[in-house]
């Protein structure tokens, strides 16, 4: 502020009121999370070796592709085997802060999920169902080994 305003020549009325208005309004804007997150290697080499042991997609996964999921960068969803099996990783994640609060979202818009009992991409609405049905039902959600996957993640950072 003191070079946009104090090194003109002339300082007016008008520029006062234009600085001092600049000094009491901030202009900012809340974006959402564009990423579910940015995990350094080796949490993305436990939680691939995780993903593996777990069966948690069809497929096996590599370090890659985990690291372009949490960035949402994939170009094909991934096809999960279950979406119980999932869905409490990612919740506990949340839970600890290290997925933003939006990722439910991320994952229906960047089209991340795709249950093997369907075939179809999630939509947030499937994903959120799911989550209250397993949040209703496991009486230890997300569970030990979610939990301490997580503990293990953050630990790393």
């Amino acid at each position: 502020m003191v070079e946009k305003y104090f090194t003109r020549t002339v300082f007016e009325e008008e520029d006062f009121n234009e600085m001092l208005y600049s000094f009491n309004h901030l202009d900012c804007k809340v974006t959402k999370s564009k990423i579910l997150a940015s995990f350094n290697k080796a949490q993305i080499q436990l939680i691939t070796q995780f993903a593996n042991e777990s069966n948690l997609f069809v497929n096996r996964v590599d370090e890659k592709t985990i690291d372009d999921f949490f960035k949402c960068n994939l170009n094909n969803g991934l096809i999960v085997t279950n979406m119980a099996s999932i869905l409490p990783l990612l919740y506990e994640l949340s839970r600890q802060k290290m997925i933003p609060y939006n990722w439910v979202s991320l994952l229906a818009d960047n089209k991340l999920l795709i249950p093997k009992k369907t075939m179809k991409s999630s939509t947030r609405i499937a994903i959120s169902s799911r989550l209250t049905e397993l949040k209703d039902s496991v009486i230890d959600f997300p569970g030990k080994a979610y939990i301490n996957l997580v503990q293990q993640l953050k630990e790393m950072i």
